[in-house]
């Protein structure tokens, strides 16, 4: 099998991102909707994502049908 390189094609830009953490705020928060089985692996997904846009400083809290994600600095 031979593959083709190809050039100038611009990669889809945000596509991977899932939370809105570049364009948050202090006091914006958002809410990931899950289900309690599934707070604690969302918990770590949205503080993974998180540290990457340091020394943004955010905290989370459970809520009645999900996670609540504030930027706090």
């Amino acid at each position: 099998m031979t593959l083709e390189i190809n050039k100038g094609v611009p990669y889809p830009k945000g596509r991977w991102r899932k939370y809105p953490f570049g364009d948050m705020e202090v006091g914006d928060s958002f809410l990931a909707e899950c289900e309690k089985e599934r707070f604690k692996s969302i918990g770590c997904s949205i503080l993974v994502g998180a540290k990457r846009y340091q020394p943004k400083k955010f905290r989370i809290h459970r809520e009645t049908g999900g996670i609540r994600c504030w930027r706090v600095e």
